[in-house]
């Protein structure tokens, strides 16, 4: 019987992945905006919007349904924060609906701005003095408004990462030595410092900034499962532990219902756990392969989207039935974004440099489309709409674009 259920998700996959019929959907442009240096990261937001004010903006009327023309309102995605590098130096602007930019930080020549895990907080590392690759270095906590809440000096090389409460900042003082503890300051100084005995260290934060996930490993052989993985609250106060646990690429579920996170079952396989954070059991295990995995929960938490970003795969788990939906293959690029509609009518893959694929709930690929514009290299940042209808996207050529979905009625 084992086998036999091998060879019918063998066969449904091999259904799945291959050769796409064509959808007639294209991506159509209706909208662009060119900035003259690099982006960075972006932080996009949505806003309701005249008709008006949206062509304004330069907005295309055809980007709208009929509906939204007949009622004169319409809701448009906008880059709400933009990082920008020119030359040395990384400057953050801050913009309104209309595009306009009410607010600018320069940086130092080679800090680094990073953005917590839901977009509230950015925080900034930057070199006071260095030697032999190594700095010492402040950090600066800013909200998404570009106040600074609080600022300290004496951090390591970093950078560090804020939390998604603004109280943290997170990161490894060391870039040559492997053995380098794990950080956590706040705005009086050192709150924690977690050891790193073998160089194997991962961290994440919950998106409310509630809890933080921490595993660390005990070998430096990946598939030995001597390590272990902790979570703490925001108090600092460690809540769980899991000895002889090997664990990485974790990812809380937007409500901390869950804690996924794969583990290594042999020297060959590796498994995908989730793991229910209220009562402290591991609820579904899935097999997705060796590559790191992007995920995307919707709302009621019940499915799990996951993108493998080496063996170039999407699937759609359903974690209270313990399935695999479906899978499929994409033929280009490097999966390193996932997100959908609240129904999952709509779901969207970014792939490093220049792919975006956009699937339906059922797997089927509706737009498989190279982009003239390369992402940046941390991760494609790109939103889908509401409605399913329309994208944007920022380009490392210091573009922005919204293209919408048209065809295939």
């Amino acid at each position: 019987m084992r086998r036999i259920m091998f060879v019918l998700v063998f066969m449904i996959g091999i259904c799945l992945s291959g050769e796409a019929k064509e959808s007639g959907i294209k991506l159509i442009p209706v909208y662009e905006k060119t900035f003259e240096d690099t982006i960075v990261d972006v932080i996009f937001d949505t806003v309701t919007v005249t008709l008006k004010e949206a062509k304004a903006m330069g907005w295309k009327e055809e980007a709208f349904s009929e509906e939204e023309k007949a009622k004169g309102r319409v809701r448009i995605d906008y880059a709400k924060i933009i990082i920008f590098k020119k030359k040395t130096r990384e400057y953050i602007g801050f913009f309104d609906w209309r595009g306009k930019e009410v607010k600018k930080y320069i940086t130092k020549p080679d800090a680094i701005a990073l953005v917590s895990l839901n977009g509230k907080f950015i925080g900034i590392t930057t070199p006071i003095e260095c030697s032999k690759g190594e700095c010492e270095t402040r950090f600066t906590m800013m909200t998404d408004k570009g106040d600074v809440i609080w600022e300290i000096e004496g951090l390591g090389t970093g950078p560090y990462e804020p939390s998604p409460d603004g109280k943290w900042a997170i990161g490894l003082p060391s870039v040559e030595v492997a053995e380098a503890p794990l950080e956590i300051y706040n705005k009086n100084g050192l709150f924690k410092k977690i050891e790193n005995p073998y160089g194997i260290i991962e961290y994440c934060f919950s998106n409310d900034g509630e809890y933080l996930a921490i595993s660390v490993g005990e070998s430096s052989v990946w598939w030995n499962p001597e390590g272990y993985l902790m979570w703490m609250n925001s108090s600092g106060e460690i809540i769980w532990k899991a000895e002889n646990l090997n664990v990485w690429n974790m990812y809380f579920s937007p409500g901390s219902k869950y804690l996924c996170f794969k583990s290594a079952k042999d020297s060959v396989s590796m498994i995908l756990n989730v793991f229910r954070i209220a009562n402290r059991t591991n609820i579904a295990n899935f097999g997705l392969g060796k590559g790191k995995l992007y995920y995307f929960f919707p709302s009621n938490e019940n499915n799990l989207l996951v993108a493998n970003g080496i063996e170039k795969r999407l699937y759609l788990l359903n974690i209270v039935e313990n399935k695999i939906r479906w899978q499929v293959n994409m033929k280009e690029g490097t999966p390193r974004t996932v997100m959908a509609t609240e129904g999952l009518d709509k779901i969207v893959v970014g792939a490093y440099p220049n792919k975006v694929y956009i699937f339906d709930k059922n797997g089927e690929l509706l737009v498989d489309e190279t982009l003239p514009e390369r992402f940046f290299m941390r991760w494609p940042r790109l939103k889908i709409s509401q409605d399913g209808k329309r994208i944007i996207y920022a380009g490392r050529s210091g573009k922005l674009v919204a293209k919408m979905l048209k065809g295939g009625e």
